[in-house]
């Protein structure tokens, strides 16, 4: 760990907090000074992120002082784009908010052109030849290559796969295929079957194409009047 010498310490975290913050002159916000109650050698600073913005903090240290930062809690889908996206540069949402940054959504129906051709160049009529990060994720996810829980924090290892579906035959007799009919019961059939390793259906409760052939890759079958059957 590096020591410091006595003076001003200014950290500049990726951390922002819902108040706004008093700014400089230039523009520039002013860093948080980092409080200690007395007698106490650690203090807790909590945040949320939000997109690509930052918190300063400021505090003082003696020579010889050792700091230690720990950093807790397991960031969100949106937080890893955000990440994901700062590799390759903000200047699409800052810039050309009319696009959204290839580096994540090529490949998508989010994206359809425009992108720099070199740096600070920007062609609208130019389109990325390469995939998406969140669109690789997707893709990840729905082939059971990663797995996230329920919070979105990825597992270390695949869920154990269910045996058989057996669990989906109560769904049988009463959720039949249809492109428009939306219904709660078709609802609860595709959160069941995301719950399945490699399959990844949209929840909107209605029992398309896309849910039965999710439902035949878990049962040997498609669902009740699809015409495929």
């Amino acid at each position: 760990m590096k020591y410091y010498s006595w003076g001003l310490i200014v950290l500049s975290l990726a951390l922002s907090v819902a108040s706004g913050a008093p700014v400089l002159g230039g523009g520039k916000a002013i860093p948080s000074q980092v409080k200690f109650t007395h007698g106490s050698s650690s203090t807790t600073l909590r945040g949320t992120l939000r997109r690509d913005e930052q918190k300063e903090y400021a505090l003082t240290a003696r020579a010889g002082q050792r700091i230690t930062f720990r950093f807790t809690g397991a960031p969100s889908h949106s937080l890893r784009l955000t990440i994901l996206e700062g590799y390759n540069g903000f200047g699409y949402r800052t810039r050309h908010p009319e696009v959204l940054s290839p580096y994540l959504w090529s490949y998508s129906n989010h994206y359809e052109s425009g992108k720099y051709v070199a740096d600070g160049t920007f062609s609208p009529s130019a389109v990325s030849q390469q995939c998406g990060a969140a669109i690789l994720l997707r893709r990840m996810s729905e082939t059971g290559t990663i797995q996230f829980d329920p919070r979105g924090v990825p597992l270390p290892a695949p869920t154990q796969q269910p045996a058989n579906g057996a669990p989906l035959a109560q769904f049988e007799p009463l959720v039949r295929f249809s492109t428009t009919e939306q219904s709660p019961l078709a609802e609860e059939l595709q959160r069941a079957l995301d719950k399945f390793p490699g399959i990844f259906v949209k929840v909107d409760g209605i029992a398309g194409p896309r849910t039965s052939d999710a439902f035949r890759k878990v049962t040997g079958h498609y669902l009740l009047g699809d015409p495929r059957a």
